[in-house]
């Protein structure tokens, strides 16, 4: 028989707050199974974190991005505007040998103190990984899409695609032809980090297709959770 853990007896399946008129709610998810990994890191120093450390850095998409809309935030909410363009967007594929070799030659940089900041791309694709690391590190960004491994054949796809085992990196500049060696065939410069407080996104045909401030990224990803 397979065990089940309760919302009220597991950690995180539990939300406490409070409801549009203030009063105290308590919302238990249906019981869930619950899997925990834990890895283990022999030398903290060698850990890394997503913030974005310092201007001039450069950045890297490792592993391919295609068109791989199925399931993702953007067509959930492309779906909710009845928008009818991607109803059979693609599911991402896993190719986990492809991935494997990208994870131990990115473990091998780690170890090698070539990365100063990561993030997994996974929901949002692109877009969120690249808002995610700027507003953690309180420093813009200026990146380009055309170069992208993969078959992602327009910009939103590149933006938005959740291709799965992909990692936004940034290193120091003296690092990069170190790091672009152990990363062959597994990489894609993106652009800098720059202390223009900015994220410059520039699309498949170079030219640029966004640009948002740190405070207005900021406000946008606490705004779902600015009563609690």
């Amino acid at each position: 028989e397979t065990p089940f853990i309760s919302g009220k007896d597991s950690m995180f399946n539990e939300f406490k707050g409070y409801d549009t008129a203030g009063n105290k709610i308590t919302i238990s998810v249906e019981p869930t199974l619950l899997i925990s990994a834990i890895g283990i890191i022999p030398n903290v120093l060698h850990a890394v974190s997503l913030d974005f450390k310092c201007a001039g850095d450069l950045l890297y998409v490792l592993g391919v991005t295609h068109d791989e809309l199925g399931g993702s935030e953007y067509l959930a909410m492309m779906s909710d505007a009845d928008n009818k363009e991607y109803e059979s967007a693609r599911v991402p594929k896993v190719d986990g040998r492809f991935n494997r070799t990208t994870y131990q030659k990115y473990f091998t940089c780690t170890e090698r103190g070539l990365v100063a900041s990561a993030i997994s791309i996974s929901r949002g694709g692109l877009a969120v990984a690249l808002a995610k690391a700027a507003i953690a590190g309180n420093l813009g960004a200026s990146s380009s899409l055309h170069a992208l491994l993969g078959s992602a054949s327009s910009t939103i796809t590149a933006l938005f695609s959740e291709s799965q085992g992909r990692i936004l990196v940034s290193i120091s500049p003296k690092n990069k032809d170190r790091f672009e060696k152990l990363m062959e065939g597994h990489f894609s410069y993106l652009g800098e980090v720059q202390k223009d407080q900015n994220i410059i996104i520039k699309g498949k045909e170079k030219k640029q297709i966004l640009r948002v401030s740190l405070k207005n990224a900021h406000d946008a990803y606490k705004k779902p959770f600015k009563d609690y």
